[in-house]
């Protein structure tokens, strides 16, 4: 992994810390943490006849946990392999025929189940189990949030990660303040029946408070929040000022993310002005999923109001905090023109700098994976590899996969590649910055859609296939291509490291390392959508303001240029200056592709801002 950043383990660290505190527990069994994919030799070295061997799977460990559980159950036969975690489906008859080398399967929270196991209950006694019996599988009876969150002792507090603490890794934290979801987006599984009830719970806020401070003690750089709906309580608030004032204190943690409650209001914006402020936020959230209310209608999801959206916006843009806006791609009743529209109408309401489109999944426990859902919406799925972004892809560990929808009723698979594709061209033209100058001003001044803009930029790269911009367009449909064949999303561009980039940014890459044949096409594709004088002019300026390696830039002032940076409120001195930008010169492209392509994405830094740009007469040094 990147930079040796590697999670704390929280799911199984949290579920320690609560047999740990049975005397009878910790007096009769040693227990050991395997926190990282290593492989099956490590994990041989590591493990010496267990009694029992508990496992926390999610999409991105699933496979990889299954091989493990295979090769330490035929090693230690009467070793008692159990699975928890989000991905224990609650509704499949032929698991255990399909893993038969698991043992129990434990269905929802697992700190109150985990514990009766270990004290040898009869499982048959031991709600929310699955487990084989005399060739079948017997459920045991199901009982929601079986252990008050008060009675569950902090792993950071407890010492459960002293020891992973000296392996010398950058480790990231998770933080929980509460569980549950109120929401119940049939997309998710998180506010899912089958889960959790819809009550949220709290941990004691002190507990809280003392986490935080174990942070800051412990130089922990990224916290992430594992609530589903921070910012859902005014009490939030005091543990911000809490993170605040442990990052003044001790200098950690540096970065708080978190998922904030849905559709965004002003407490959610006085939370990330606070943690803008101190330089803790990585953005602010004000996401929509789809913009099409049939799809909202059969997603079980109702979005804020444009109006609402948009005065939120332009709020978090006064105050320089960065936004993103998050889209998902393939839920039911979308079609072509209804994802595009919607991704058009983000930026006609101002979200020109961070639109993220996600692939929808498919969780084991989510709605929309129950046989009448997918029937009743025609849902098209394929399972392929998962490969992390922003990761090295070591084959030998990546062989977990993720099931994608790439098909419904209203939208063919084909259509679902051409939608893909759209995506691909707004993200990376115009949120990456490569044309959201130039496609900003002839949207505001010539009354050009942003729709028919990128459209005429995908239809010149379709018919031009040997160009610079239509073998890039055809390398990424193809990719698209090899997704619904089975294939994983892998974009490794090796100029700029051995990382695994998105698509959008894989091609941004691409396209900044030849700068003038790139714009040279874009040129060809919307030539006619204005005088060639604007056109030749939006180009020096869109070149000049985005953020590439060159370490120093000059655009010389003319009068259309003038204008256009009036336009953009970019202040100058005038006909006859230069003004100048650029970056560090001592930067290589990896640092670049990581600190402003990776880092930087969500923070509004590909295009300069005004602050960094500097205005001189010519012929002065």
């Amino acid at each position: 992994m990147l930079q040796n950043n590697i999670y704390l383990p929280y799911s199984i660290g949290v579920i320690i810390s609560y047999i740990r505190s049975n005397i009878e527990i910790r007096n009769n069994y040693d227990i050991n943490i395997l926190y990282v994919k290593e492989s099956i030799e490590m994990i041989d070295s590591k493990v010496k006849s267990p009694k029992y061997f508990f496992i926390s799977v999610y999409m991105w460990n699933f496979q990889y946990s299954m091989n493990v559980a295979k090769f330490v159950k035929t090693k230690y036969p009467d070793c008692k392999i159990v699975l928890g975690g989000h991905h224990v489906p609650y509704f499949d008859i032929d698991f255990f025929n399909e893993y038969p080398y698991i043992d129990i399967l434990v269905h929802g929270e697992g700190e109150a189940t985990c514990e009766k196991i270990l004290l040898g209950n009869s499982l048959c006694s031991i709600n929310n189990l699955s487990f084989q019996e005399a060739g079948k599988t017997t459920r045991t009876n199901k009982e929601y949030n079986n252990c008050a969150l008060d009675n569950i002792p902090s792993p950071y507090l407890t010492g459960v990660f002293d020891t992973i603490l000296e392996d010398g890794h950058n480790f990231t934290a998770s933080l929980e303040t509460n569980r549950g979801c109120p929401f119940g987006c049939h997309y998710c599984d998180w506010g899912s029946t089958l889960t959790s009830q819809k009550k949220m719970r709290r941990f004691n806020k002190e507990r809280v408070y003392k986490e935080i401070e174990w942070f800051g003690k412990n130089k922990i750089d990224f916290v992430f929040g594992t609530d589903s709906n921070f910012g859902i309580f005014k009490t939030d608030m005091d543990i911000v000022d809490k993170l605040i004032e442990t990052k003044q204190k001790y200098g950690f943690p540096n970065k708080f993310r978190v998922c904030y409650t849905k559709n965004s209001d002003n407490f959610v914006f006085d939370i990330n002005r606070k943690l803008n402020e101190f330089g803790l936020s990585k953005g602010a959230t004000l996401s929509f999923q789809s913009l099409n209310d049939k799809t909202m209608f059969a997603v079980g999801r109702k979005n804020m109001s444009l109006k609402t959206f948009k005065r939120l916006l332009d709020k978090y843009n006064d105050c320089n905090i960065p936004t993103y806006t998050e889209l998902i791609l393939g839920l039911p009743e979308e079609t072509f023109d209804s994802f595009a529209d919607g991704i058009c109408e983000l930026l006609n309401m101002g979200q020109h700098t961070s639109i993220v489109v996600y692939n929808c999944q498919v969780y084991p426990n989510a709605h929309i994976n129950t046989p009448e859902y997918r029937r009743k919406y025609g849902l098209k799925t394929i399972k392929i590899p998962m490969f992390p972004t922003h990761t090295t892809i070591e084959s030998a560990m990546n062989i977990d996969e993720e099931e994608i929808i790439i098909g419904t009723n209203k939208m063919t698979t084909p259509e679902w590649i051409e939608t893909c594709m759209f995506s691909w061209c707004v993200q990376t033209m115009h949120c990456l910055g490569l044309c959201q100058v130039i496609a900003k001003y002839l949207h505001e001044k010539h009354n050009i859609k942003y729709k028919d803009f990128y459209l005429k930029i995908l239809y010149y790269a379709k018919n031009n296939p040997r160009s610079y911009l239509g073998a890039e367009y055809l390398k990424v449909r193809n990719k698209y291509i090899n997704i619904i064949e089975g294939n994983g999303f892998k974009y490794i561009n090796k100029p700029f490291g051995e990382l695994n980039w998105t698509f959008e940014e894989g091609s941004f890459l691409t396209f900044i390392l030849d700068e003038d044949r790139f714009y040279n096409d874009i040129y060809y594709a919307v030539s006619d959508l204005a005088d060639v004088l604007i056109l030749a002019n939006l180009f020096k300026i869109n070149k000049f303001l985005l953020k590439t390696p060159r370490p120093f830039k000059i655009l010389p002032i003319n009068k259309v240029i003038k204008n256009i940076l009036d336009f953009l409120n970019i202040e100058n001195n005038g006909v006859d200056t230069n003004l100048m930008c650029g970056l560090d010169c001592d930067e290589s492209l990896m640092d670049y592709a990581i600190n402003k392509v990776w880092y930087g994405r969500k923070g509004n830094s590909m295009l300069y801002a005004k602050n960094e740009i500097r205005s001189k007469w010519y012929g002065i040094s």
